[in-house]
């Protein structure tokens, strides 16, 4: 004698192979599926997600731009590497008309940063979220001393490059795509 289950009473299977966790309910491709959805927030999270974090390339591209612009500025003897720096650290607070508190690279690229208590950025939450990428203009500022300034800008240098990779790392490797800076500063990068 069989008895009969309703769907909401089915039993959700899983994989076979033991290292996929994912229910077979979650495997669904085509929208109407004939197995029953496993959870409709998720989805709608995750498709609010998708819509307003932008593709790690564009992120990249738009770094690029900004170190670029940078190291063409740093070749100003004695005052590039100062107005680079301060480039770096204000780059997503400023209120120029043209860039709308972003860096030239997320304006050219179509990101902007986003603070989580709602504010509009400042120049104070741009240096909280960006000090680590003017260590480099700081660096090539010390090694302009005489003697000395090498000596003393190979630690900052190798510092700044570590801190640097960390960064770029928590990108690649979080879903939320948050560099450390995001979370000193408690912002994010979205699609403008």
């Amino acid at each position: 004698m069989r008895v009969a289950t309703s769907v909401r009473n089915r039993p959700r299977f899983t994989h076979p192979h033991t290292h996929l966790r994912r229910p077979i309910n979650d495997l669904c491709i085509n929208p109407p599926c004939s197995v029953m959805p496993t959870s409709s927030s998720s989805t709608s999270e995750h498709a609010a997600a998708s819509t307003t974090q932008p593709e790690k390339m564009t992120r990249f591209l738009a770094i690029l731009i900004d170190s670029v612009l940078t190291m063409l500025v740093s070749w100003i003897p004695v005052l590039g590497p100062l107005l680079g720096a301060g480039y770096f650290l204000v780059r997503d607070g400023l209120t120029l008309d043209f860039m709308n508190q972003r860096s030239i690279g997320k304006h050219v690229m179509g990101l902007k940063v986003k603070r989580a208590d709602g504010q509009a950025m400042d120049i104070e939450t741009s240096a909280k979220r960006n000090w680590m990428f003017a260590i480099g203009g700081v660096t090539a500022l010390v090694a302009e001393i005489p003697l000395l300034g090498w000596l003393l800008a190979l630690p900052i240098s190798l510092a700044a490059l570590a801190i640097g990779l960390y960064e770029g790392y928590r990108v690649l490797t979080r879903s939320d795509q948050k560099r450390w800076g995001d979370d000193m500063a408690r912002t994010t990068v979205v699609k403008a």
